[in-house]
């Protein structure tokens, strides 16, 4: 059985908050009585406050310990208020709705109330239905575990709509990734290319991932694989093409439904049901039409310079791409490919290692000058 001493230094890991306040009692005088029922209308006040965004349950308690104990224990309890008066414990709770018509604890003669610190640097919040703000993959009330996929992150302060780079307890490690959500969909990065920076790795290195920085990553064959399974009608995949100039943002998409990877003993090689094409966009002096980049490759394997699986017998052609893709053959000037190096860091003529998208000219055109990157994501849509 634990002991006093070992009860309070316990709670005190948790850096709990302490606030006391004395409400009036009818022997002091009127002057003393206006003061006190200032301060009780303050507590009342802060009480409203720390309570109007949650739900509370009550119980009795024999002390304000054993009050912030049974919150301690409570998996889903916020804060704890303890009413000497009557001996009740008040247990704050996440709640769905906010209540504007909270009665105030009245005739409390010492008033203390416990509240847990966020952990990993949430910022605590009374914001509805969010405890703590929290940041880089953490999740929960009070930011205290990993996320453990994209659908998760975005219930807890992040900011809906914004890709991040943020840390995920992904298949057991620690991985790093790119989510982003909304309110009826969640994304996963699967990949994306800013066409500033080489993407020729060794296939080892696009089997596991990598991360250059947030606009430029490879998920990895292998994640790819355990997110897209195959025959998975519910796996659609988005690739963006974003254009910009000095004042306007263009993107131009396409959507393709049922998208799955196979696995390792396929070299990765990906299918697909069916596909949406955004009809061309014109704006800001940029015009787009995006093909489809992926038909043609359909069932090829994945090649890198050093692991040629390419369906060409005399030529390497991601070598000649300079970077991975399920290349089907080595083309003088290929109508796809995504890692490549942009116009803007390889100057013409156009060859092999730039980078390219059917439908669009990625070497003597406004849209090319004004690329900014390619972005495709996995899109899984909320109820």
């Amino acid at each position: 059985m634990k002991t006093t001493a070992m009860v309070w230094k316990q709670l005190a890991q948790y850096n709990l908050l302490f606030m006391f306040a004395l409400i009036s009692r009818p022997e002091i005088n009127s002057a003393e009585k206006r003061v006190q029922h200032f301060k009780a209308a303050l507590i009342c006040g802060m009480l409203k406050d720390l309570m109007s965004n949650h739900c509370t349950t009550r119980g009795t308690a024999r002390s304000e310990l054993e009050c912030a104990v049974r919150c301690h224990n409570n998996s889903t309890c916020l804060g704890s208020v303890f009413d000497h008066v009557n001996t009740t414990c008040f247990l704050l709770h996440m709640c769905d709705y906010a209540s504007d018509n909270m009665n105030c604890l009245v005739n409390i003669t010492h008033v203390k109330v416990f509240r847990k610190k966020c952990q990993n640097e949430g910022k605590f919040t009374t914001k509805r239905n969010v405890v703590c703000h929290c940041h880089g993959g953490y999740v929960g009330h009070y930011c205290e575990r990993l996320a453990t996929h994209c659908k998760e992150v975005f219930g807890f302060g992040y900011k809906d709509e914004d890709y991040r780079l943020v840390n995920i307890n992904f298949r057991g490690s620690v991985q790093r990734m790119i989510c982003a959500a909304g309110t009826k969909y969640y994304a996963i990065g699967l990949f994306s290319n800013t066409g500033k920076l080489s993407h020729n790795f060794t296939f080892d290195k696009y089997e596991k991932g990598y991360i250059i920085n947030a606009e430029n990553f490879w998920l990895g064959l292998e994640n790819m694989h355990y997110l897209l399974e195959p025959n998975n009608s519910r796996s659609n995949v988005k690739l963006v093409v974003q254009f910009t100039n000095t004042t306007e943002v263009l993107r131009d998409y396409v959507y393709y439904h049922g998208f799955g990877v196979r696995d390792s003993s396929q070299y990765y090689s990906y299918y697909y049901n069916s596909v949406t094409l955004k009809n061309s966009v014109s704006h800001g002096g940029i015009e787009t039409s995006l093909e489809d980049c992926f038909e043609e490759n359909k069932d090829v394997p994945f090649s890198t310079f050093d692991n040629d699986h390419d369906l060409d017998p005399d030529r390497n052609c991601a070598g000649l791409a300079g970077a991975g893709w399920w290349f089907k053959n080595c083309q003088s000037f290929p109508a796809c490919n995504p890692l490549g190096l942009s116009v803007t860091t390889l100057s013409p003529p156009p060859t092999n290692a730039h980078l390219t998208l059917k439908g669009l000219d990625m070497i003597n055109s406004t849209q090319a000058q004004q690329f900014k990157k390619i972005v495709v994501t996995l899109v899984t849509e909320t109820p």
